[in-house]
């Protein structure tokens, strides 16, 4: 089949469409990634654009079998569109992904260290630490919605001590698996499950 066989215009824009809101619907179930879908657009708009030069002659494709009000996509602007998807998926989506998993740890480590703070505040007001972190300091929603916030703590001991645990859930269980759950003590011991350094882990690398 020539590469410039025309395909109508109603046919192209239902496929287009079908296949966005598609791929957007499974990273929003999947990976909770909404941005993403915006590189999806993204290969859209490029074929729309491609299309607008062919029809102005700016790309040397012929046109002069179709009028002005019936001009569509040939097979190779939807064979870029297609290449322009695989580049996406193989490299960006990855590399997207990734970052939203440090970008997230980072948050909770953060939100960790400060609450280690509030809890020896606590101690040296009351002389107990608080079993109860949300009324120590809020969770932020970054953190609350990728891991679960949990406090053990032993007023009994001599002296007193305390975990604070960020457990990754959802998403966040593939996005930083070199990491996994982060701790840390009344002594300011930090631990992590994954497989990747503590230095890195609690660096946000």
């Amino acid at each position: 089949m020539d590469i410039n066989t025309n395909i109508p215009q109603n046919l192209v824009n239902f496929i287009f469409h079908k296949t966005v809101k598609w791929s957007c619907t499974v990273l929003n179930y999947y990976l909770n990634e909404a941005g993403l879908c915006k590189l999806f657009f993204f290969a859209k708009s490029v074929a729309l654009h491609i299309n607008m030069l062919r029809k102005r002659g700016d790309i040397f494709m012929s046109t002069s079998n179709l009028s002005s009000t019936e001009r569509a996509f040939s097979l190779i602007e939807l064979m870029i569109v297609v290449s322009l998807i695989g580049i996406i998926a193989t490299i960006a989506v990855p590399s997207y992904i990734n970052y939203m998993g440090r970008s997230n740890r980072t948050a909770a480590v953060a939100y960790l260290f400060n609450l280690s703070n509030k809890e020896e505040q606590m101690m040296l007001d009351t002389r107990q630490y608080s079993a109860t972190y949300s009324s120590l300091l809020a969770v932020p929603s970054q953190v609350s919605s990728n891991y679960t916030i949990s406090v053990a703590v032993s007023n009994a001991a001599a002296p007193p001590t305390y975990t604070l645990t960020a457990t990754p859930t959802s998403a966040q269980l593939a996005r930083d698996a070199k990491c996994g759950t982060l701790t840390i003590n009344q002594a300011g011991t930090t631990t992590k499950s994954g497989t990747g350094t503590l230095q890195d882990c609690w660096s946000g690398k």
